[in-house]
This record gives structure tokens, sequence and C-alpha cells, in this order.
């Protein structure tokens, strides 16, 4: 909180209205009413929509302030007026009174453009609620003007959320090929389909429960969380690996189940144990950064190891000595 970088990102979503701007390009006769307004529409309905968008700035907000102008500041007058003509000659008197070079930010060309854009700023914000305002910002464009003037998001902002959104559902599949490739492989190495499950469950477990956790404390799922998925698998199954091997070695040395178990836990148990619980300590270092983000992937961090541990130490031997798998004794 205390971070200069912070606090600069603060003064300036106060003084400008956020530091991070959406950018919507229009195509088509731009002095066209019918454009003008659809751009209003646009506009008015993501601010209306999203209240993080605090401020916007597009040619509509320079002409109704003409149009009222031009008409003694009447503010029943600060509307689109309805002659492309009208429209022409007001930018046409701006630019001869003022500097054309104003409309370089809007406008291709100030006298017949056909390209302008929308300008949105927008407070501190997620990456995935970028991706949530960009995604909804497109769906409203092709259901409202398909066939009007073409629009299409751009700038940092719509790449950053778009970047987002692929890379969390990329991670997504990844996690569900992961958890796949791994059942495929444990069921060869125990030759057993149930062995396969053994191995895999205590993990999908252990990743259910983290995902529960990241809701309940409402963090999103984004291009940082979304790493959790790499390390909940590997460990998870890495853990479950040791404790199936080792009680299976018992069981072969002439254990019975609540033996080899006992056993499993003096040995593979206390490794895992202590394995798990170094990586929390090491981890728990992150709870010191002034980066908040950093601080939340700690915690997850933290969170997916001792829930791996949990599956590979509580839920996993339970199941066994419930179930009493097969796999176990070949």
């Amino acid at each position: 909180p205390d971070s200069r970088v912070r606090i600069a990102n603060k003064k300036i979503s106060k003084a400008f209205g956020g530091s991070t701007q959406l950018s919507i390009l229009v195509e088509g006769d731009i002095f066209e009413p019918n454009t003008l307004k659809n751009i209003e529409t646009l506009t008015d309905h993501v601010k209306n929509k999203y209240s993080i968008v605090t401020k916007s700035y597009s040619i509509v907000d320079v002409i109704k302030k003409m149009h009222s102008g031009f008409n003694g500041g009447d503010p029943e007058y600060e509307v689109i007026p309805d002659d492309r003509d009208l429209i022409s000659q007001y930018m046409f008197l701006y630019s001869i009174a003022g500097d054309g070079d104003e409309f370089d930010v809007l406008l291709d060309d100030t006298e017949d453009p056909n390209h302008t854009q929308i300008l949105l700023r927008m407070e501190e914000v997620r990456t995935s609620t970028i991706a949530d305002i960009v995604e909804d910002t497109e769906q409203f464009i092709q259901a409202n003007f398909y066939d009007d003037a073409p629009m299409e998001l751009t700038g940092g902002a719509t790449l950053l959320g778009v970047l987002s959104r692929m890379i969390v559902n990329g991670q997504l599949i990844s996690l569900l090929v992961s958890v796949l490739i791994i059942f495929i492989i444990m069921t060869i190495v125990f030759r057993s389909f149930i062995g396969g499950l053994f191995a895999t469950l205590p993990m999908g477990t252990s990743v259910i429960m983290m995902f529960g956790l990241m809701g309940y404390l409402n963090i999103p799922l984004d291009v940082t969380t979304m790493l959790l998925t790499s390390i909940l698998v590997g460990v998870g199954v890495d853990y479950t690996v040791h404790f199936l091997w080792h009680l299976r070695d018992h069981l072969r040395d002439g254990d019975n189940l609540d033996q080899a178990i006992s056993n499993t836990f003096l040995i593979s148990g206390r490794g895992i144990l202590f394995n798990g619980l170094s990586v929390v300590v090491g981890f728990s270092a992150l709870l010191f950064s002034v980066f908040v983000p950093v601080q939340i992937f700690g915690i997850l961090v933290m969170g997916s190891i001792s829930f791996c541990l949990f599956g590979a130490l509580a839920t996993l031997p339970a199941l066994t000595s419930l179930i009493k798998p097969k796999f176990l004794y070949k």
C-alpha cells in the first residue's frame, strides 16, 4: 500500500479518472449522425454497466458541446445534430478558429474523417475485469451495430484483457490434459484403472479445494493465479505416488493393510510432511512482498501445498483403508 508506484497510480487515477485506457476504433463516415449516435450508445452502455469506467472522450463530446455553444449554451441542444452538413460546418469552423492538431488523437482527418476512436478511462482494475469488459463490449457491438460502421476494440487494455483470458483458458485446458495424462501413466504403472484413480483423485480434490478457497476469498482466475495449477499437479501427484508406492512395498513384505499404512506414515509420511512444510515455510517469504499479487500468490501456494498434504496424508489413507484396492496387492 505504501509503494511509490501504487501511490503514483492512485494519484493518476484520481486526477485523470484512471491509469488504464480502453480504446475503441470506429470506421466509416464519422460525421454521419447515425454513426455518432452509435458511438454515444456504445459509450453510455459501457459507462452505465461498469462503474470503474470513470471517464470517456470521443468526437461525440466535442460535437455536442459545439452544438450547444452555437445555440447560446442551451443544455437542450447538447445533443448530436441530425444534419451531417451542420456537423461538418461545426468542425470546419473549429479548425479555422483553433488548432486542428487537437483532434489528431480522435480523427484521422478533420475535414472528412473515416476513422475515429473512443477513449475510456478505467480505475484500478484486474486483468480478469478488463477481459470481462472487452468481451461484453464486443458482444454489444455485434448485437447492435453489426450492419453499421465497424467498431473494433484496441489498445493496451484490450490486449491485456484478451491475453489474460487466453492464458486462463489455455491453463484450464492444460490442467485437464495434465490430469488425463497422469491418470493414464499411473494406470500403466500400477496396472490398474483403480490405481490410476487413486493416484489422481487426491490431486483433483486439492485442485477443487484450492479453487474453492479462491472463490471464498474473491480471488479471480488470472495470469498469476492460474500458475498454481502447475504446482498443484506436480506436487499433488508426487506426494500421492510416494505414499502409494511405499504402501504397496509394505503390503508385499507381508504387512496387513493397517500395519502397512502405519509403517508408510512412519517412513514416507514423515518425508512427505517435512517436504510440504518446508515448501510452505519457504513460500511464506512472499507474504512480506510490497507487491500485492506476489503476496496473494504466496498465500495460494501455501494453501495449495497444504491441500496436497491433506490429500496425500488424510484422504488417500482413508480411501485405501475403506476400499482396500486390489492393485496394491499385485
